[in-house]
């Protein structure tokens, strides 16, 4: 019985130091991120029989378990990936919105204060500093566009670094996986299939880490080892193995990094990464950036052409009909590689009908052309050729061959490239270069309601220079009725055309033909005359200028529905509204994450007060145990006595 007792106190002995160092091991990583607490399991010896009774033979340490809920960190790794994604999309909404927001940085001010200086110039036309401060304010505007635009650009060149950086790093940590997947591996082979706990707890931190870059999956092998997969199943780590990204210029337009697959020759997967700050940064340039600065193009060609088609009716100081105001540059087309035609012809024919959408075209085994708009995924023919219209731009298309494909972005470049084309305030062209003069012996009440100017590259005011042609003489048979005359030659006028009807507030019939149109007011007399020619030194008149400010009221944007400001606004209340819902969603995961991890902790997590508890215990058994020795050492010592 005494080697019985001994056996069993050493048993005791040798299960308590390990229940020992097990309580230690947890208190000492109490602290360790990821760190997953550990427990002995204790399992009474089998008996033995001797005289017809069971003695017991002591106790072994069969396991040391490891707390873990595999379905909470799963969750967890889930949370982390879309909070990563949500955090990343949030920063660069936030940054964005300030920029379009604020006062000293956004156009709503530099809008505001370009129209209040043509309103003032509009008071005194001839004023040469006026027109100083509409041109300043001017350049006010469009640098404000370039800012604007380049900032965002700016965000978008800060993506292409950050996605270099976390694509390596999502291959360090696949590669640190794949090492740690054969240590576990050889551990599980060693322990009989009793997984090491401390290397399961670094392959889990690694898996939280890898799921803050990109969303992941996981699938546990029969040795311990997990492969990782990432986008549509491209694998990451399988077994001891692990497969690399890289990056590389997309072929059509060089300015972005795409994100290609090593494992099966450079795969394009740009498309299929979602979650984690990789997905986020993906997801800022294609749902906010790219959308931004297509809008923003989108406003800048839409005052360039209201603007410029505007002035282009006036007159200038100089007498010189109205050049134009602004210029942003034309539509950017890039050429797939390996196309047989490397050019395409695109202009902006409408700024009204452009849906701020870039557009994939390729050419389909018949050689017609297939619009696909990259918006929304939606794809119109265009035909062979030579020339088709869509959304507001007319394409120039040459014989292409089947798998030719282009990149057309409309509007990307605009608002950055707009600028200020006249320098010199005497070619703001503020007056009309139609003049309207009534006869001093006029003796009824008619005159000018309305004078607009709507073609000044018609004859009229091309085929001689410094003057109209023809000059017009508008002279009233009678109260109701007026006949007009070519006024070439005063002394005899021509008759244009039989006695007409005088309607107060229409316009005239006739002289739309020479590019303008004349509405008169007021009651005529009988013998009346009015004569229309050429505002040979453009002085004084500012009819043209106070057609240029009521552009501001007019609806040139999304389908006749927005004006400037209004389309504006518009970009920044979307972009703030997505800010704002942002917020709430990241505040939304945040809260699921914390959550989890409390429920994680409560399974994983050391107490140091319970731990202090069972390092009592076991302290005790274990000088109980001591104790038994001692006791079967004194029965030993007793028996070789008597003997």
């Amino acid at each position: 019985m005494a080697t019985g007792i001994l056996g069993i106190g050493a048993s005791a002995l040798i299960a308590n130091q390990q229940a020992l160092a097990t309580v230690s091991h947890n208190i000492a990583n109490a602290t360790v991120d990821g760190y997953s607490r550990q427990s002995v399991e204790l399992q009474a010896r089998l008996p033995q029989l001797n005289g017809g009774n069971f003695f017991g033979k002591g106790v072994d340490l069969v396991n040391v378990r490891r707390h873990v809920d595999t379905y909470i960190n799963e969750q967890i790794s889930g949370d982390i990936s879309r909070q990563g994604q949500l955090s990343t999309e949030q920063a660069y909404l936030t940054r964005i919105d300030n920029l379009l927001a604020n006062e000293s940085t956004g156009l709503s001010p530099a809008f505001d204060r370009f129209f209040a200086a043509m309103q003032d110039m509009s008071l005194d036309p001839s004023s040469l500093p006026q027109r100083e401060v509409v041109l300043q304010r001017a350049n006010d505007l469009v640098q404000r566009f370039n800012t604007v635009s380049q900032s965002v650009g700016q965000m978008e060149r800060e993506i292409n670094l950050q996605i270099g950086d976390q694509v390596s790093q999502i291959n360090t940590l696949a590669t640190n996986l794949a090492e740690l997947n054969k240590s576990i591996a050889v551990a599980t082979a060693q322990g009989a299939g009793q997984a090491a706990s401390d290397l399961l707890d670094q392959r889990d931190r690694l898996h939280k880490q890898l799921s803050g870059l990109v969303k992941i999956s996981t699938i546990t092998q029969s040795d311990g080892s997990t492969n990782v997969f990432m986008g549509d199943g491209q694998a990451l780590v399988v077994g001891t193995n692990a497969f690399s990204l890289s990056t590389q210029p997309n072929s059509l337009d060089s300015s972005r990094l795409d994100i290609t697959y090593q494992g099966l020759s450079g795969l394009n997967i740009t498309d299929q990464v979602t979650g984690g700050s990789l997905g986020g940064l993906l997801n800022s340039r294609l749902e906010v950036i790219d959308p931004v600065v297509n809008q923003l193009g989108q406003l800048a060609v839409a005052l360039e052409q209201s603007m410029n088609d505007q002035h282009r009716l006036g007159m200038d100081l100089n007498g010189q009909l109205g050049a134009d105001l602004f210029n942003t540059g034309q539509p950017i087309v890039a050429a797939g590689p390996g196309n047989t035609v490397d050019s395409m012809g695109v202009t902006i024919s409408d700024p009204n009908l452009l849906t701020g959408a870039d557009y994939r075209i390729n050419v389909d085994a018949s050689g017609d052309y297939i619009a696909t708009n990259l918006d929304d995924g939606s794809a119109w023919p265009l035909g062979p050729g030579p020339t088709a219209d869509l959304d507001g731009l007319t394409f120039s298309l040459s014989t292409g061959s089947a798998g030719d494909s282009f990149l057309v972005q409309p509007t990307r470049g605009l608002a950055s490239s707009l600028s200020l084309v006249i320098s010199d305030p005497r070619k703001l062209a503020a007056a009309s270069p139609v003049l309207v003069t009534s006869d001093f012996s006029n003796q009824g009440a008619v005159k000018v309601g309305d004078l607009q100017v709507t073609d000044t590259a018609n004859t009229a005011f091309t085929a001689t220079t410094g003057a109209l042609e023809p000059p017009i003489l508008i002279k009233f048979i009678d109260a109701n009725n007026y006949q007009l005359f070519d006024n070439s030659s005063p002394a005899t006028p021509v008759s244009l055309g039989p006695v007409a009807a005088y309607t107060p507030g229409e316009p005239l019939p006739g002289l739309s033909t020479y590019g303008y149109e004349l509405q008169l007011t007021g009651d005529a007399v009988a013998g009346d005359q009015l004569t229309v020619g050429y505002n040979t030194s453009g002085v004084g008149g500012n009819q043209n200028m106070l057609a240029m400010i009521g552009l501001q009221d007019q609806n040139f944007l999304s389908s006749d529905t927005a004006t400037y400001q209004e389309s504006y606004q518009q970009l920044v209340g979307g972009i703030g509204a997505r800010t704002s819902s942002g917020a709430v969603n990241l505040d939304s995961v945040g809260f699921t994450l914390e959550q989890a991890q409390a429920r994680q902790q409560s399974v994983a997590g050391v107490n140091l007060d319970e731990e202090a508890a069972k390092l009592l215990e076991f302290q005790q058994a274990y000088q109980a145990a001591a104790q038994t020795i001692r006791a079967a050492d004194k029965l030993f010592q007793s028996l070789l006595e008597v003997v």
